[in-house]
């Protein structure tokens, strides 16, 4: 069901991958927030695994968490599936051996992880990485021309919109992107916006419009029945509108988008 107040789908866990599933058909980035330990990281990956082996959604899937939480994801990544990973992380010598045999230019290594600008073709299913390591190597993460799933860890990290892992993140191109948070922000309309521009930049598009239209709220209770659009949005885009989400019963394995094309609501390139 949705809340009052804030257009926030309540799904049982049994059904959260479902709904997961039913929002990536729709070419839709979501938040899933929830409390600590009730298996966000689980979820995640079995969603990623239907992706695979149900949708044949090709790879590259890219996870971008904390290094605090990286062992942590890697046990989770073998328990919950069979898809190859790489780990990117250490120092320069270790990210250029990835490099080479990993990211592919033209279907051939790149000595000494050169290559350039070219875009690539990669090896691996899955790419688990650090938001230090996609500041520090912005460059290779660009390079994949497109990602077919994006999963962000602790995403309450991305709520300043000045962070430099926002701002790579943005740049990157991806279907659909699924941010995970088990902390709640504190009720600050830019460190929202923050996360409501990176899941949909087309209907969350100017800090200056979405303060303009929620910057004074203080309270459930100012919240209008109909707040409108905002200005440059799309009315459906309304974090503050509660509307009924049905999740189909069954979404046949073979449901997904074209998988030449990227779906209408996912992130274009940003030249």
């Amino acid at each position: 069901h949705v809340s009052p107040c804030h257009n926030v789908v309540i799904v049982p866990p049994t059904r959260l991958r479902r709904w997961l599933r039913y929002n990536f058909c729709l070419g839709r980035s979501v938040v899933l927030g929830d409390e600590m330990g009730l298996g966000k990281t689980a979820q995640a990956l079995a969603m990623l695994q239907c992706l695979r082996s149900l949708h044949r959604i090709p790879p590259p899937y890219l996870i971008v968490v904390p290094l605090s939480t990286l062992a942590h994801w890697q046990r989770e990544i073998a328990s919950w599936t069979s898809l190859f990973v790489v780990t990117f992380h250490g120092g320069k010598e270790a990210r250029e051996v990835l490099l080479e045999h990993e990211w592919l230019v033209g279907g051939r290594r790149q000595r000494g992880g050169g290559g350039g600008g070219a875009p690539v073709r990669v090896r691996f299913d899955i790419c688990l990485t650090t938001y230090e390591m996609v500041v520090t190597a912005a460059d290779a993460f660009r390079r994949v021309g497109l990602w077919s799933y994006m999963i962000v860890d602790e995403g309450h990290r991305l709520k300043n919109r000045q962070s430099k892992a926002l701002g790579v993140l943005t740049e990157l191109r991806s279907r659909v992107r699924l941010v995970l948070t088990g902390t709640p922000l504190q009720n600050h309309p830019s460190e929202l916006y923050a996360l409501l521009h990176f899941v949909d930049p087309a209907s969350f598009q100017t800090h200056d419009d979405f303060l303009q239209t929620y910057g004074d709220l203080q309270s459930c209770e100012q919240v209008p029945s109909d707040p409108g659009p905002i200005p440059t949005g799309s009315p459906p885009g309304s974090p503050f509108r509660s509307t009924s989400i049905r999740i189909p019963p069954r979404i046949p394995p073979g449901s997904h988008p074209d998988p030449t094309r990227i779906p209408p609501g996912s992130h274009p390139d940003p030249t």
